[in-house]
């Protein structure tokens, strides 16, 4: 079955290839967090995106500096 994180590769891939499309990945970003409050809710409650990155990466058994390598 894999590890979590490398289930998940594929969609991480695919989130990085369409915010390098984009033009201006800050705009997006706050775009896409204004009409999903989910995501601000998300992120209050863990203080910051990278608390939010932080807790759910070990909510799933996600080594955090693992997915963000994935990202880069």
């Amino acid at each position: 079955m894999g590890s979590p994180l490398l289930q998940m590769l594929p969609k991480i891939k695919q989130a990085k290839q369409m915010l390098g499309a984009i033009q201006n990945p800050q705009m997006a970003i706050n775009q896409i967090m204004q009409s999903n409050p989910q995501i601000n809710q998300v992120i209050s409650q863990y203080g910051s995106v990278d608390g939010a990155i932080n807790a759910l990466c070990k909510q799933q058994g996600i080594d955090v500096n693992e997915f963000l390598d994935a990202l880069k």
